[in-house]
């Protein structure tokens, strides 16, 4: 007598993977684009200390300032989200940068987010994830 049992629990298990796949892959662009984010609030704290306090009026010119020298690509997007979204303004000198666009939607991240600015967190839409001041 053949035991069925256990090939039709690795059959269900998979499917059951196989099924969510796509939301986590969705969940892991949102950590890589937060990441990205994270590594322009770096960037940009870098080149405020070396600008006596001011921010860059385009995020192009801390390019220098990245591991890569270049402006990172939002994962879901496949382009440079960043760079147009960015903005800062002094007195007092602030910025905010997010990645533009609903390229999140499948991880229930709303359009406009993550977002980043000085005060030193993300937001993902529903709440805020706290990323602190990193020692440079």
């Amino acid at each position: 007598m053949k035991r069925v049992g256990v090939p039709l629990a690795a059959m269900v298990l998979c499917a059951l993977v196989l099924w969510r796949l796509p939301v986590y892959k969705a969940y892991s662009y949102v950590e890589s684009c937060v990441g990205n984010i994270h590594q322009l609030r770096r960037a940009l704290d870098m080149y405020a200390t070396d600008s006596s306090g001011r921010f860059p009026r385009r995020l192009e010119v801390i390019a220098p300032y990245l591991r890569n020298t270049t402006i990172p690509t939002c994962p879901a997007a496949g382009v440079d989200t960043y760079s147009a979204s960015y903005s800062s303004a002094s007195d007092p000198d602030n910025y905010t940068v997010f990645c533009n666009g609903a390229n999140h939607e499948r991880a229930d991240v709303p359009p406009n987010f993550p977002r980043a600015s000085e005060r030193g967190w993300v937001e993902y839409g529903k709440g805020r994830f706290d990323v602190g001041r990193d020692p440079i």
